[in-house]
């Protein structure tokens, strides 16, 4: 049995409880890893890798024979927030208790198109999108999208406001319109993505 917890885009946790069983799980009784969770981290399905084997206890000596998450023992993932402890192991099977943790981060941020060759007045639209990056601990973000225009310069809408779910993505789209006094040159728009919740995580891009 598994436990599968998102840890970003592209990888998840899976905690397993492993018992002796058949013919390849056919561990001792007191073998660490039937007495314990197994923390494997590994990507999404539809990617052909391996999972790899976290070590809880990674100054033991034993390399990974003892890589399990021991009962009353706690291991914390930075990357997800996960606080992921080993309840209990018997034979009846093993109880782990999960807490997520919000760590919030700026968000990556993508604009499309990137460079746009056009005359003076024209009107070009822009596909913006928004990866928040926030633990799943967090509540969904709300950002702002507000750009730093040349004078006589607009934007529709002049501010856009979107949330978006923690590992999740949105796409924002505005238009551009250049003043029709331009002078013909190479401008660069800069728009700043806040995260209305917490201000201390903003990007301009």
């Amino acid at each position: 049995l598994a436990l599968r917890i998102r840890r970003d885009l592209n990888n998840y946790l899976w905690v397993e409880a492993r018992k002796p069983f058949g013919l390849y799980d056919n561990f001792n009784a007191n073998d660490p890893v039937v007495n314990g969770a197994s923390i494997r981290m590994a990507p999404r399905p539809e990617v052909l890798d391996k999972p790899r084997l976290l070590d809880t206890t990674p100054y033991s000596g034993s390399s990974f024979a003892d890589a399990t998450l021991k009962v009353d023992k706690t291991f914390f993932d930075p990357k997800s927030g996960a606080n992921i402890k080993t309840l209990s192991a018997t034979s009846e099977g093993t109880i782990v208790e999960v807490n997520l943790d919000c760590l919030r981060s700026a968000p990556i941020v993508t604009i499309s198109p990137p460079i746009v060759l056009a005359s003076p007045g024209e009107t070009i639209s822009y596909i913006l999108n928004i990866f928040n990056k926030d633990t799943l601990g967090c509540a969904p973000a709300t950002f702002s999208v507000t750009p730093t225009l040349p004078s006589g310069w607009s934007q529709i809408p002049d501010t856009a406001i979107t949330t978006v779910d923690p590992i999740s993505s949105k796409i924002v789209t505005f238009d551009i319109i250049s003043a029709v006094d331009s002078t013909p040159a190479t401008y660069i728009i800069p728009e700043t993505i806040t995260n209305l919740d917490d201000l201390n995580f903003t990007t301009t891009s």
